[in-house]
């Protein structure tokens, strides 16, 4: 987690299947998350399945969370669909 004096803080998941913070707190001050997040629903997986992310995060805090681990041919579709956004790299 990095926090600042001024501004948002932000949660970086990393490899997690379990998310390992009061996330709906820390969406409700306004912070940002950025998650690994996949559309496998495994429980052995690395990172957090699509389906659980939705359940841990309120879709009026969702446009506050960037997926970051993306995989799938839908997956950006999916996720998106469902109030998150996603890293854009170049």
């Amino acid at each position: 987690m990095l926090k600042f004096d001024i501004g948002n803080s932000i949660f970086y998941s990393g490899d997690i299947y379990e998310t390992n913070i009061d996330i709906v707190n820390f969406l409700k001050n306004e912070n940002l998350v950025y998650h690994d997040t996949c559309m496998d629903d495994l429980e052995d997986n690395v990172h957090t399945s699509l389906r659980k992310l939705c359940e841990l995060v309120p879709r009026e805090y969702r446009n506050q969370v960037y997926c970051i681990h993306i995989d799938g041919d839908n997956f950006i579709e999916e996720a998106s669909k469902q109030g998150f956004n996603m890293v854009n790299v170049k």
